[in-house]
């Protein structure tokens, strides 16, 4: 299994919002040997914005991957989204993966004047939209919402195929059609699984892979946002259970047994048994103490973690 880490852009309560402190979080998670950074998205929400500081800490990336886990492309339009994925492509030597998603906060789109009711229809557009513009060669889009037809997105991206596009979802049934239809990988939602829906859900990618013609041996998938807490204090794991259950508006009893928050042990386990369940790579989300907690999870979990 490999391991991402996502950037700190949110509110961190001790710590203030700066340049400095993301470059020290990229350096560092590059020392420590992640092998990738994810860029989660909001507008609506106390964090700087991901994309902006995405380009910031480039000059810090030296091998990692930078993985938009998910962008917002239909709240930030699929045009203007291509553009700063692209940039953000070229400047990293062709590093990006781009995760979509429709995201999970009505108020971003109440904020831009879409109606949330629209997700679904506007997300399958922005998938055939951004695969338009970001696949060279690839036909023009003309759909209900957006189009492709008329233009031409300059500069390319950096590599000869464009820029993977994965699609996130929860494992809804019409989320893992739009992964076999649309995605070159998966992004699932750490706290709105579990490793054993998980496997059931990569089941089922790989068999409509199969069924379509496609590589399911080649098609990738990944866990965002494992929120992430190392502590061998019982009130501490349950003060951040609290916090991130507040903030993914799910019981904090259900995410005791699929998050990585209490001692090394407990996290060990929930990743051994996402491992076995076909995850390939999981992005860490730390609560809080971000440069600590991405050190103690490569120090003390991961060498718990079985060989995969």
């Amino acid at each position: 299994m490999q391991y991402g880490a996502n950037l700190p852009t949110g509110a961190i309560a001790g710590e203030q919002h700066s340049l400095e402190r993301l470059l020290t979080f990229v350096e560092t998670a590059e020392e420590l040997g992640y092998s990738a950074l994810g860029i989660p998205d909001h507008l609506v929400y106390p964090m700087i914005d991901p994309l902006t500081a995405a380009a910031a800490v480039l000059p810090k990336i030296q091998r990692m991957e930078l993985v938009t886990s998910v962008v917002l492309a239909v709240v930030r339009g699929p045009v203007a989204t291509a553009k700063a994925l692209t940039a953000l492509d070229i400047l990293s030597g062709g590093r990006v993966t781009a995760g979509i998603g429709p995201g999970s906060s009505p108020v971003d789109y109440l904020a831009v004047g879409i109606p949330w009711e629209e997700r679904w229809k506007r997300v399958d557009e922005c998938m055939q939209a951004m695969r338009a513009m970001l696949s060279p060669g690839a036909k023009p889009f003309v759909g209900e919402f957006y189009t492709t037809e008329g233009f031409e997105l300059l500069p390319a991206p950096s590599r000869e195929n464009g820029i993977p596009l994965w699609y996130g979802t929860w494992g809804s049934d019409a989320g893992l059609r739009r992964v076999v239809g649309y995605a070159d990988g998966w992004l699932a939602s750490a706290s709105h699984t579990d490793p054993a829906t998980f496997g059931e859900a990569w089941k089922r990618i790989k068999q409509g892979l199969e069924e379509a013609g496609r590589d399911a041996s080649q098609f990738p998938n990944s866990i965002s946002t494992m929120y992430l807490r190392i502590t061998d204090s019982k009130a501490e794991a349950e003060r951040a259970l609290e916090r991130v259950a507040v903030s993914a508006h799910q019981a904090a009893d259900s995410l005791r047994q699929t998050l990585a928050v209490g001692p090394p042990e407990h996290c060990a386990a929930v990743l051994n048994a996402y491992a076995e369940a076909g995850a390939q790579r999981v992005f860490v989300h730390p609560v809080d103490e971000p440069l600590e907690q991405i050190r103690l999870f490569m120090e003390n979990v991961v060498p718990l973690v079985a060989a995969t």
